[in-house]
């Protein structure tokens, strides 16, 4: 992800707050693609959205559905307003500056050109408010995020976004290296994902959790058995093959650096990198933090260079591709102490380079924070 530097001023933060908490959800019209009860991938292609939660989203298309979330695919939205489409594409394009003065404004309740929202059109002030917490987190502001989370559990204590901030919180804790807390974090997640219906997603995601932050804080035994757990709760392919990756890096932390390289080699075979990203980048970054540990600087490179070339940028990749960033960064920085020649300074140049993405474009995943640690800089 890249950020364009755009000095902008901000409407003062109080009033879009006092503006949005008498908003209500307003249906919208979607494409969704969902598993049926029969296991069949399912497209409404012209959905109407009545409701949409933690635990499942309602809809009507040729007949009335309720999907729960954990048979949920995707919803495409139909029919975007303007400012909401364009503030999506600055997101996804990394110009988060630009568009935090229009997530602002659709809060506010204003149109491209200043007018109000129509009715029908109110829906996106949700997303919306997601999309501000997360991206005011990224440029620092945190005393903002805190109000826009305040503002959207006001707006929709049952958002389907809850189950993302809870998820985050605690992956801050373990990017932050706060382990013991971190455990702590995830349990509670798993507790409420079970309690609530977040889906098994988020219990699987908790449980792969605990078991890194146990791995964190040096606790080998105890993060074998929490991989071992969180196994039997993965349901389908891409679940039991995350719990996988898990086993690699535990193997690898236990300096059973021959039995993860096998195990990463395998899942790597069977990863597609584009409808299985994280299983494609966890395997690459398995087999590097292999070769590193086996002082192969330069196989590690590859493997490393691997995740950042297909997925610096892509939404949800942050953790692996932060870390394939960092330790390309201590890659070049071992190399280039091993040698006296020209090609050292160039190493030495891309470790400054990379960790400098690392920490800044990356700051939010374990990688980034390592990187800021080694340049003396704070969370």
């Amino acid at each position: 992800m890249r950020i364009t530097m755009i000095a902008i001023k901000r409407t003062s933060f109080c009033l879009l707050l006092a503006l949005i908490l008498s908003v209500m959800a307003h249906a919208q019209r979607a494409s969704i693609t969902y598993i049926n009860t029969r296991g069949a991938e399912k497209v409404a292609k012209s959905a109407l959205i009545s409701e949409w939660t933690y635990r499942d989203i309602k809809f009507k298309g040729k007949t009335k559905r309720t999907i729960p979330t954990d048979s949920l695919i995707s919803v495409s939205y139909k029919n975007q307003p303007e400012i909401f489409s364009t503030a999506r594409d600055m997101i996804a394009e990394g110009n988060y500056r630009s568009a935090m003065p229009l997530l602002d404004d659709i809060i506010a309740g204003k149109t491209m050109d200043g007018k109000k929202l129509r009715k029908k059109e109110q829906w996106c002030q949700e997303p919306s408010l997601y999309h501000a917490w997360r991206l005011s987190r990224f440029l620092g502001r945190m005393k903002e995020a805190d109000g826009y989370k305040a503002a959207l559990l006001k707006m929709a204590p049952k958002t389907h976004f809850l189950p993302k901030v809870i998820l985050r919180e605690a992956q801050d804790l373990y990017d932050f290296g706060q382990f013991d807390k971190a455990i702590a974090a995830f349990a509670a997640l798993d507790a409420k994902a079970s309690k609530l219906g977040f889906g098994n997603e988020y219990r699987v995601l908790a449980g792969i959790g605990t078991a890194k932050a146990l791995l964190g804080a040096g606790k080998m035994s105890e993060a074998a058995n929490a991989q071992a757990a969180v196994s039997t709760k993965a349901k389908g392919e891409t679940q039991r093959l995350q719990c996988e990756v898990l086993r690699g890096n535990i193997l690898l932390a236990q300096k059973k650096v021959g039995a993860a390289e096998s195990l990463f080699q395998e899942l790597f075979k069977k990863a597609n990198y584009e409808t299985q990203s994280l299983l494609f980048a966890g395997a690459a970054n398995g087999l590097g933090d292999c070769a590193f540990a086996a002082g192969k600087f330069k196989d590690a490179m590859y493997e490393y260079s691997k995740t950042f070339a297909l997925f610096d940028g892509q939404e949800g990749m942050d953790e692996v591709v932060g870390w394939a960033f960092w330790r390309f960064a201590r890659c070049c920085k071992q190399l280039a102490a091993e040698i006296d020649t020209d090609e050292a300074k160039v190493l030495k140049y891309r470790f400054r380079k990379n960790r400098e993405v690392a920490a800044i474009q990356y700051r939010f995943s374990r990688g980034g924070q390592l990187a800021r640690q080694d340049k003396g800089l704070g969370h």
